[in-house]
């Protein structure tokens, strides 16, 4: 299931919990505590600066439903390595 959803967060751009749980077929909190273990283990990292200043001038600024920099992923080099080794 983690690499499934490595491999969701690889494909880049903005994506909310709950269409990651849609994706996924499990419960959003499930995607919400399985994003948050990851980060832990080194595999997504806090996107840098303040998405609630910065959305204005986003490209993804209205589909985006991120609710602020903490819960705001990019995915670390060991994460983009795992995903391209589970495809």
């Amino acid at each position: 299931m983690f690499e499934r959803l490595l491999g969701a967060l690889a494909q880049g751009g903005a994506i909310s919990y709950g269409d990651l749980a849609r994706s996924l077929g499990v419960d959003q909190m499930l995607v919400q505590q399985m994003v948050e273990h990851l980060a832990r283990l080194g595999y997504l990292s806090p996107a840098a600066g303040s998405c609630r200043e910065e959305c204005g001038a986003c490209a993804l600024g209205d589909q985006c439903s991120s609710g602020g920099p903490d819960h705001t992923w990019t995915l670390t080099e060991k994460g983009s390595r795992a995903a391209r080794e589970a495809r």
